[in-house]
């Protein structure tokens, strides 16, 4: 019957493929209803990598409905999305994330993008914190971070601010990997 563990296992595996598969169509609401049905059934601890894999997906399918929301000029609703993200961004967000971490750039530069600086400039700091950590203070990512913050005081009219910072993002790639700046920039453009 419907109880036997195989069958249950079977069930909860065809509903995380289906959210899967309703999230890269971009039925994000679906998605997102299923991956909760999972992580209400229970059926994994709330340590086990299982769940942990259903809420980064969660996570990221969150994501992908604020910019989509974000396109379609729901700013509001969009920010809303953004900031809820943004309070799950530090749990998913970890040094041995980069998929997640990039998730958060884009999240920041979408926020930043629709005129939320400020919350940018603390889901920024959040990456400076990990990354610095990870990388040290010359790498070409803490160039891309500054840099991004540096864009942000600027905007706010903070320009001795703005200055040092571009001046700290100089020093990352005088210091730095050149290249590895450039790739960073690169696939910070690839990001939704």
């Amino acid at each position: 019957g419907d109880d036997h563990p195989w069958v249950k296992k079977f069930k909860l595996e065809l509903y995380y493929s289906k959210a899967n598969e309703l999230s890269e169509d971009g039925d994000y609401d679906k998605a997102i209803e299923l991956y909760q049905v999972l992580i209400e059934s229970k059926r994994f601890s709330d340590e086990s990598r299982i769940t942990k894999m259903i809420l980064k997906e969660l996570w990221l399918t969150q994501c992908k409905k604020a910019v989509f929301l974000r396109d379609q000029g729901r700013y509001n609703e969009s920010k809303i999305l953004f900031r809820a993200c943004m309070d799950e961004s530090e749990r998913h967000c970890d040094s041995d994330d980069s998929e997640m971490c990039e998730y958060t750039f884009a999240q920041a530069e979408n926020l930043r993008q629709m005129g939320f600086t400020e919350d940018a400039v603390e889901l920024y700091n959040v990456l400076m914190k990990i990354r610095t950590e990870q990388f040290g203070e010359t790498h070409p990512l803490i160039a891309r971070l500054k840099n991004a913050l540096a864009i942000c005081e600027m905007e706010k009219g903070n320009y001795l601010e703005s200055k040092s910072l571009f001046k700290q993002v100089r020093f990352c790639v005088v210091y730095g990997d050149l290249d590895r700046l450039l790739a960073a920039v690169k696939s910070s453009r690839a990001c939704p």
